[in-house]
């Protein structure tokens, strides 16, 4: 297709598995079997979550789950929830449990500002941050954010940093 549209598009990559978010290269064997491996251990961990708050073990959660999505009634039926309803019913539920009956609800986050705005703020920091401690200590962030269990995202913006 970009070709028809007469896009053009030449990548560098650093290693690889670098090119897995192109949409203009076929998608690598090593990619896809490290973004298999990630998808099965966050669904493991979901299935483990599932079956400690249902009191059900790992064999009973899979022989219902197996990569299905069901449906609120469903899941209902078939005991993966307890009642039906949306966030404002969960609330309720949940103040109910735990015996209060004043509570504040605070939505988050509270976003009146647009993305440009927002990061204004963040990008000094970041460049205090990079250029302001000795490269041991940035290599220590780095590597923390590697040590980060579950999904992590990129934004879809490019931040050129001068």
């Amino acid at each position: 297709m970009a070709d028809k549209l007469g896009i053009n598009a030449e990548q560098v990559s650093t290693h690889r598995n670098a090119m897995g978010y192109s949409v203009f290269e076929p998608l690598q064997e090593g990619y896809r079997k490290t973004t298999k491996a990630a998808i099965e251990k966050i669904y493991e961990k979901f299935k483990s979550h599932v079956a400690e708050g249902r009191s059900m073990n790992l064999e009973q959660v899979e022989e219902i789950a197996q990569g299905r999505v069901w449906s609120g009634k469903e899941a209902l039926e078939i005991g993966l929830v307890d009642a039906l309803g949306g966030l404002q019913a969960a609330i309720k539920s949940a103040a109910s449990l735990a015996e209060i009956t004043t509570y504040n609800v605070i939505e988050f986050p509270k976003i009146k500002q647009d993305l440009g705005s927002m990061l204004s703020g963040v990008l000094p920091l970041i460049k205090t941050k990079i250029f302001n401690n000795p490269l041991e200590k940035f290599t220590s962030t780095y590597l923390d954010f590697n040590k980060l269990d579950g999904i992590q995202t990129r934004i879809p913006y490019h931040l050129k940093i001068e």
